[in-house]
């Protein structure tokens, strides 16, 4: 990149022409980085626009995606990106209108054949013949932003020098360019001092020993990680350690200058004699940045302790907690207190880990040290504490590696290697993956699932695993029960084979060593993909308990007001000598723009947003009731602030069978029962009436409301239907039950049927169809699906799908819980099938995997009592017969679980973890039907989920990635160990 100019003016007039456009919009998104520089980025932005009484929404990403398009899109009509946008600019200019587009980025924009894209709203320093890399980060152009926007923004410096100092662009020891001239501010405002110094990190807030022995940047040796080395040399050197009157411990900031110094002096003769690089020392003195509005022990009292605290919490997939802290939430019950907990049990977590390793001590292979760190160190953590050891107990010849325990009993492997190795030739993630192709069970290349699978979050949202970002709240197994837990990693990877499977409930396509649980002998075990086989046992969920949220309802309604109206309403605001942009900066709520407001005085518009109105009509100081009375023309309303059942039933009915254009909604149906729900539940929540066409088979039913489709439209995006890729809505996920189940029924209405001995629903969208099967599953409805040619000769051939519910249980609890209209002929089929099927129980898919047959080789292997059982029911049967798990639960587990007579302890703990399974918890085994081998390249994709180390993906319970490092089996570590140093040893040798 070419620097040699410099247009500083042009820099200033663009960010100026982007804060004029963005102040005409009503609402806007903004979208952030989940780092240090990118939630200081993010926080900024959003005080700033609020501050202007703009409506924000945001997100934060770990990355930007072409994957995250879709769900940015439902956020809102105008974006800001800010610390990234300039590397995706291609595909974010196709997938948005330009004139709602914002970029505020420092990082290298992307080039196509040699040219940066040209955007109208574009701000990149590099454009302009700044270094992004170390002038100016994403947190500064959000600054100079802010302030042109509103000069009284300059105490948002202090968030841009923490953002400046996250993206350690003081890396040569203090901070040049733009930044300067934002600290320039920043201590004009008085918000920030500066001043030479040390540059540990925790010069503030810890203890002086914890100052020196967590010093990671740089390494000390034979310090960090070392508490009696650093307690000699700090006493060797006379530097106090307790204050002599409140034996409290000294932070380095509490030191006097004379002992500053003093420590200073020691600590460079050290680093010299232990032959570290002058470079390094060289970077141990320069500048620091204190925030002087912060509290004088705090973390967030100096710039670096800041920026840490907000990359902590974006690593623990909890930014939203860093962003509410740089807002100003300085509560210690709130979000603040949260980020130091965070932030305490960070560092005990780390001291811990020290003592461990110091106490057991390090192993030195050929190539590399070693130790393990057993279940006693956190798996995340562990390889942290592997590179504080370099210069302390290890020297920096050679890499180091760690072993820790996953809850599975396999080894989770963690490796460190300094700079000097890895110019040597060093590549650990090279060497692990090697290993993964000769060792069976060793995995170092991750495993991954088809972009599509279907993961459920915690929140009551079901989408696809490539939507997934970092911080989301996913469902897992954790202990027999079904628990949330935050993602911290995603991972994208090509694969040229994948492996297919269905079971009666689902389908899914995942890479060949991607783990899932099954049934072997009453226990569940983990086997790769490419080791399923037909007749298998995965272990899915029956039920998914959600207790669900009051839905707001976004009130966009629009009142229509005669000219006689807009006239008076313009001549109130001549007499009280306001101008428009005046009376605008009055309005509580940023609702209607100028530009707008223009256009209705003119009589370009006579409709005006319903709150706008009032806010306008109060400051004005007209009379509402009476201005309402005499000049309103019509005026669109919704009966209700939050979605209810009814809506909910429309949303589902007009999905399935419905049309929404620009200004009508229209409908097909022959049942009188449901075209009298529609018309009522639209008067109901709307008052508006419906109009009948009668069609000899069938009536079509229409609604005449531009106001209603664009309600529609902007409550629920995903309604749209001409794009054939219909959603379900999030609002309605999100929702309670009752509001599930009543849209729920509008499909089924809709689109639905029963027949002898099922009930089905039938559309073209295989992804809502899918998304249906898991929404079932709140109310533990079981169903299945299959490809069904009922629709191709009106779907012009497209494929069709249809749902299935057939087994009895699930049937009969649709029925209570979902059901069709009352009264309908859909409702009473249902009615009908219902009571047949008393007589003869269908359970179809809720067979157990175990046999009569498993059941008594159990008894003889654990020699139980044969006495304790119905022999009728376990001798007298067909050895491969399955047990439904009915007759599983009353005749074989209960009877051991109730039994006085004493048995194996192993025998009852095995049963007692299958009962927790099945039983008290809400899981199911689902038989493997069909399973083959794809030989196509695929782009898959894979979550981190720490917690459980699993998540729900299509229904079935799935292991979590391992792509951050290495796992092994227990029993092949002797055999890892030896070939990992033979790997090691050929690198170091080239």
């Amino acid at each position: 990149m070419d620097f040699s100019f410099v247009n500083e003016k042009k820099f200033f007039s663009d960010i100026k022409k982007m804060s004029i456009e963005i102040l005409k919009k009503d609402e806007i998104v903004v979208i952030y980085h989940y780092d240090a520089d990118g939630l200081t980025s993010g926080a900024i932005i959003i005080k700033a626009l609020e501050r202007e009484g703009k409506k924000t929404s945001s997100l934060c990403l770990k990355q930007l995606y072409k994957e995250n398009i879709n769900e940015i899109k439902l956020l809102g009509k105008n974006f800001l990106f800010v610390d990234f946008g300039s590397g995706q600019i291609d595909y974010l200019k196709k997938e948005f209108c330009e004139e709602n587009l914002f970029i505020l980025d420092h990082h290298q924009p992307i080039t196509i054949n040699g040219k940066i894209p040209v955007l109208k709203y574009h701000i990149n320093p590099f454009l302009y013949g700044f270094d992004g890399g170390k002038e100016i980060s994403g947190a500064g152009l959000a600054f100079f932003f802010a302030i042109t926007l509103n000069k009284n923004n300059f105490d948002l410096s202090a968030l841009a020098i923490v953002g400046a100092v996250g993206d350690m662009q003081d890396f040569d020891g203090k901070l040049v360019g733009l930044n300067r001239k934002i600290l320039d501010i920043a201590v004009k405002e008085k918000v920030v001092s500066v001043k030479n110094d040390l540059r540990l990190y925790g010069r503030i807030s810890r203890p002086l020993i914890s100052y020196l022995v967590f010093s990671s940047s740089p390494i000390i040796p034979n310090i960090t990680a070392n508490e009696e080395n650093c307690i000699a040399f700090l006493k060797t050197n006379n530097i106090p350690l307790k204050n002599p009157f409140t034996k409290e411990w000294l932070s380095y900031e509490d030191l006097s200058q004379e002992d500053k110094q003093k420590l200073s002096s020691a600590l460079i003769i050290h680093l010299s004699e232990n032959m570290v690089p002058e470079w390094k020392i060289q970077s141990l003195i320069g500048e620091v940045y204190t925030l002087e509005k912060e509290e004088l022990k705090s973390p967030l009292k100096d710039a670096k302790e800041f920026a840490t605290a907000c990359n902590s919490a974006g690593r623990h997939s909890m930014p939203e907690i860093a962003l509410q802290v740089c807002l100003g939430n300085r509560d210690k019950k709130s979000f603040y207190g949260k980020l130091l907990l965070l932030i305490e049990e960070h560092k005990r977590e780390l001291k811990k880990g020290i003592e461990f390793v110091k106490k057991n001590g390090i192993i030195e292979k050929n190539s590399f040290y070693f130790f393990d760190a057993k279940d006693v160190i956190q798996d995340s953590l562990v390889g942290i504490i592997a590179g504080m050891l370099y210069g302390s107990i290890i020297n920096e010849d050679k890499p180091i590696i760690a072993f820790a325990r996953n809850e599975d009993g396999t080894i989770k492997v963690s490796g460190r290697a300094t700079s000097q190795l890895l110019k040597k030739g060093v590549n650990l993630g090279l060497a692990f993956k090697k290993i993964s192709n000769e060792i069976n069970g060793v995995e170092g290349g991750g495993h991954c699932l088809h972009p599509d699978t279907l993961v459920q979050k915690s929140n009551g949202i079901i989408c696809k695993i490539s939507e997934i970002k970092k911080s989301d709240t996913l469902i897992g197994m954790k202990k027999s029960k079904l628990i949330r837990a935050t993602c911290n990693k995603t991972f994208k990877i090509k694969k040229d084979k994948t492996i297919f499977f269905k079971t009666p409930n689902t389908n899914i396509i995942a890479s060949y060593n991607h783990r899932f649980f099954i049934y072997k002998n009453f226990k569940i075990i983990e086997v790769m993909a490419k080791d399923l086989k037909e007749k298998d046992f995965v272990l899915g969920v029956k039920k998914i308990y959600f207790k669900g949220r009051k839905i707001k309802l976004e009130n966009n309604s629009f009142v229509y007001l005669k000219e006689t109206g807009i006239l008076e309403f313009k001549k109130k605001r001549l007499l009280k000598g306001l101008t428009r942009n005046q009376l605008n900066q009055k309005l509580t709520k940023k609702i209607q723009t100028v530009g707008n407001l223009a256009d209705f005085e003119n009589l370009f518009s006579h409709r005006i947003l319903e709150n706008c109105l009032y806010d306008y009509l109060k400051i004005l100081g007209i009379n509402k009731q009476k201005f309402l009375k005499k000049f309103v023309e019509k005026h669109f309303q919704c009966n209700v602030k939050n979605l209810n059942k009814q809506i909910a039933w429309l949303v589902g009915y007009i999905q399935g069978d419905g049309n929404i254009g620009k200004k009508r909604i229209e409908c097909k149906e022959p049942s009188e029962q449901i075209l009298d729900t529609f018309e009522n539940y639209i008067y109901k929540n709307f008052n508006l009436n419906s109009t009948r066409v009668d069609m000899k088979t069938y009536k079509k039913i229409r609604v005449y409301s531009a106001d209603l489709c664009r309600f529609f439209e902007f409550n629920f995006p995903e309604t749209k239907l001409l794009t054939g890729k219909l959603k379900v809505p999030k609002k309605i996920m999100q929702g309670s039950n009752e509001i599930l189940a009543f849209y729920l029924r509008g499909l089924f209405d809709a689109d639905g049927g029963v027949f002898d001995r099922f009930v089905h629903l039938d559309m073209i969208d295989k992804h809502l169809l899918e998304t249906v099967q898991l929404l079932l599953l709140r109310f533990g409805i079981l169903s299945g699906l299959r490809k069904s040619a009922s629709y191709k000769s009106l779907w012009n051939c497209q494929d069709s799908y249809r749902l299935d519910i057939t087994d009895f249980d699930s049937l009969k609890k649709f029925a209570n819980e979902i059901g069709f209209t009352k009264d309908s002929k859909k409702q009473n089929n249902l009615n009908r099938i219902i009571k047949k099927q008393v007589i003869k129980k269908r359970n179809s898919m809720l067979f157990s995997p175990i046999t009569y047959g498993d059941a008594r080789q159990f008894i003889q292997q654990y020699n139980l009592p044969r006495k304790i059982f119905d022999p009728q029911l376990i001798y007298n049967r067909t050895k491969n017969k399955r047990m439904n798990y009915t007759t599983l639960k009353t005749n074989f587990i209960n009877p051991l679980l109730k039994t006085k007579i004493k048995i194996e302890k192993e025998a009852l703990e095995i049963i007692k973890t299958f009962n927790n399974l099945c039983y008290k918890g809400n899981f199911r085994f689902g038989e493997i039907k069909k399973i083959k081998v794809q030989n196509n390249s695929s782009k898959l994709f894979d979550l981190s989920v720490p917690k459980t180390k699993n998540f729900l993906a299509n229904s079935l319970i799935v292991h979590n990635s391992v792509a951050a490092g290495c796992k092994v089996p227990i029993e092949k570590e002797k055999e890892f160990l030896i070939l990992l140093d033979e790997i090691i040893s050929k690198q170091l040798l080239k």
